[in-house]
């Protein structure tokens, strides 16, 4: 991920990274308020300034960002964090951001999100057409890598610890923790344990259901390692929650 761009569309927050693994021994700078009063903590200057106060008014896309400098040139590694208390606002900032500041044609744009949902918002929001006045999309929103937490997560290990020393995917990544579990889920001394009766009952010669409830644990536990990390420690310890 050296060299691209992470994003993070959130609410009330959003942050925009550049060259962030080229930045981790500089940490950032006091935060400081800019004309418009918008509360900006940055690590170094940007060829973009903002021009419009988030939390005031409603504001079409040329109030958010305007160009300063040439559109082309590069933006000194830093990290941004730009607080609004409108989701729209800061969608409109994001869509200006990536017009503005474009990565080269064959690099993929890197945008955190909080959650499915917000993914499939935010990606419907930059493949809006763009309208004369400004507002609207992208046009398209194609070369997007809408990434939830604990994924870019697993990525920063990789770029920083070594490709070659990490494994591609995470150990209990949801996809893999679903196949696992779909494992235990058919194990006969797991079924023969009454404990589980009810569990074997539900999903006695039913593979599909035995998935569904696979996939939904997953989904569970995946929760649980970005909310709920205490839990699984003390469940590892066999202490109660």
């Amino acid at each position: 991920m050296t060299g691209r761009r992470q994003s993070l569309a959130n609410s009330p927050t959003i942050c925009l990274f550049r060259y962030i693994f080229q930045c981790l021994s500089n940490p950032p700078s006091r935060p400081t308020t800019n004309d418009t009063g918008c509360r900006v903590f940055t690590a170094s200057s940007l060829p973009i300034h903002f021009s419009t106060d988030l939390h005031s008014r409603p504001f079409g896309r040329h109030d958010v960002l305007t160009d300063s400098t040439d559109a082309h040139a590069s933006i000194t590694p830093g990290f941004i964090v730009l607080q609004g208390n409108r989701l729209e606002g800061l969608r409109d900032l994001l869509v200006e951001w990536l017009r503005l500041a474009p990565l080269e044609p064959l690099e993929d744009e890197r945008i955190l999100v909080q959650s499915n949902g917000m993914a499939q918002w935010l990606r419907l929001a930059l493949g809006r057409s763009r309208r004369e006045d400004g507002a609207g999309g992208l046009g398209i929103a194609t070369a997007m890598d809408l990434l939830l937490p604990a994924r870019l997560q697993w990525q920063c290990y990789r770029a920083v610890l070594g490709r070659q020393n990490v494994l591609h995917e995470a150990p209990l990544d949801k996809a893999r923790l679903t196949w696992r579990l779909l494992r235990l889920l058919r194990d006969p001394a797991i079924r023969a344990d009454p404990v589980f009766e009810p569990l074997a009952h539900y999903i006695v010669d039913d593979e599909h259901r035995a998935y569904q409830l696979a996939a939904r644990l997953s989904d569970q536990f995946d929760q649980y390692q970005v909310y709920r990390a205490d839990w699984l420690e003390r469940w590892a310890n066999d202490e109660p929650t």
